[in-house]
């Protein structure tokens, strides 16, 4: 019962956050793994890369975790 996935998109920024003139794009990256340990609990790290976040940002990872219950 253990999901796996992968995505990706782009978009533009019409007014970047650093103030590069004219629209730029962003697109980023993201990997998870979602672990069932039981029926009600599952576990999920995540893995994101963005380019130019905002528009014209240096290149950033974010590694994240998930814990969620059902109650």
């Amino acid at each position: 019962n253990d999901t796996a996935g992968i995505g990706a998109g782009t978009f533009r920024v019409a007014e970047p956050l650093g103030g590069s003139t004219g629209p730029r794009d962003e697109w980023f990256v993201e990997a998870f793994y979602k672990l069932r340990l039981t029926n009600f609990i599952s576990l999920q790290p995540d893995l994101q890369w963005f380019h130019h976040p905002g528009g014209d940002g240096a290149d950033v990872t974010v590694l994240g975790l998930r814990l969620k219950l059902k109650l």
